[in-house]
């Protein structure tokens, strides 16, 4: 994909989408393996909160990350950061 602008053209962006696609399978992934099953004896009720904000924050920077890659591939969803159509600009 190329864009011009006065004489400037943009380099290929096709495979930025990729670093969305590794922050969800990343974040996915330590989602996945703190389900909580390897504990070492009694944990107190503030270790316990702390698990699940951060179960909570990977579960959702995966979902967030996953949608912006598909938004991002299927070239959808610019108006949601304010992109000009016409110009290509972000205010």
């Amino acid at each position: 994909v190329f864009l011009k602008k006065e004489g400037r053209t943009m380099g290929a962006v096709h495979g930025v989408y990729l670093k969305y696609v590794g922050l969800s399978a990343v974040s996915g992934l330590g989602f996945y393996l703190m389900d909580g099953s390897a504990t070492l004896g009694e944990r107190r009720l503030a270790s316990d909160m702390r698990l699940v904000a951060a179960a909570g924050v990977l579960g959702y920077s995966c979902l967030l990350n996953g949608l912006i890659a598909v938004l991002f591939k299927l070239e959808k969803g610019m108006g949601l950061i304010g992109k000009d159509p016409k110009t290509g600009q972000i205010p």
